[in-house]
This record gives C-alpha cells, structure tokens and sequence, in this order.
C-alpha cells in the first residue's frame, strides 16, 4: 500500500509538473502574441491616422469645392474673381479676357463694377464655352494669367496633396 501512495504521489507530482509547463507554455505564447501585437500596434495607427489625414483632406477639399460651387450663384463673384486675377498679374497691358458666356452676360449687365484696367476699348472679350462659370484667362503681349477656376483647385488639390505628403 505504501508502494501505491508512492507511485500515486509519483504520478500527481508527475501531473502536475506537466501541467504547469503546459500552463506556462500557454502562458508564454500568449505572452508572445501580446508582444507582437504591441510591435506592431504604432505601425497600425500610423497607418490609420494617414487614411483619418487622407479622408479630412478630401473633406477639407469638397467642403471648398462646395462653397465656391455655392458662390458661383452670386453675381458679385465673377466681378470679385476678376478683380483677384488682375491683382495677381504680373505681366504687361491686359489685351483679352476670357469667360464663360453666362459670366459674361453678368458684366455686360453691370459693366460700372468692372475694374478700369479692363474699361479700355482695345480688350477683347471672349466667350470661353469650354471653361467653368467663375474661371478667366487674362491674356496680353507678354503672356498669360491662368485664373481658371479648375486650374486652380488643381492646385489647391495638389497643395493639399503635398502637405499630405510633407506631414
């Protein structure tokens, strides 16, 4: 009997023993996939910040996109973008401007709000049916001023774009 309780007490400590490593093996691979997933986890939320960046700048995009689609609804707007390109160019005398038809019907209707640079009786206008409502090209001898409004929301685009990149 005491040769039973022995083996008995052999074959618990046996189990036991067993047991324990089985438990600590179990212990240290999860151990393991908690530290591999830890390594990996600042990767992860790089990668998610970078898509959360991406989608605020398409907002950030569509939102302006939508606000100058609203303001193209106002009559002041070609007036106020026309006064902004020709502030911007750098070039010589002003020879033609070109617009859509419909911006142009709007300053033949309130031609006192063109600015004087563009009153001269030389300067052509030209009806532009291919570009957007609100855009203009300004041309003269020296060269031209792209103000086209798909012009430059490429480049707000492509701005928007390289500061993604630059981040």
């Amino acid at each position: 009997m005491a040769r039973a309780k022995q083996e008995l007490d052999a074959r618990t400590e046996r189990m036991r023993k067993e047991l324990t490593s089985e438990a600590q093996q179990a212990y240290q691979a999860k151990i393991q996939l908690l530290d591999r997933m830890l390594e990996s986890l600042p990767e992860q939320i790089a990668q998610r910040v970078a898509a959360a960046e991406d989608d605020m700048l398409s907002l950030c995009f569509a939102t302006v996109c939508r606000v100058l689609g609203q303001a193209f609804i106002e009559p002041s707007f070609v007036q106020r973008h026309l006064r902004q390109a020709i502030a911007d160019y750098q070039g010589g005398p002003i020879t033609a401007v070109h617009l859509h038809p419909q911006d142009l019907v709007k300053l033949r209707q309130h031609p006192e709000a063109l600015p004087t640079t563009l009153t001269r009786p030389e300067i052509q206008w030209i009806e532009a049916p291919g570009m957007t409502s609100g855009g203009c090209l300004l041309q003269s001898a020296d060269g031209a001023l792209d103000a086209r409004l798909e012009t430059q929301m490429k480049a707000f685009a492509e701005l928007l774009s390289e500061s993604r990149s630059a981040a």
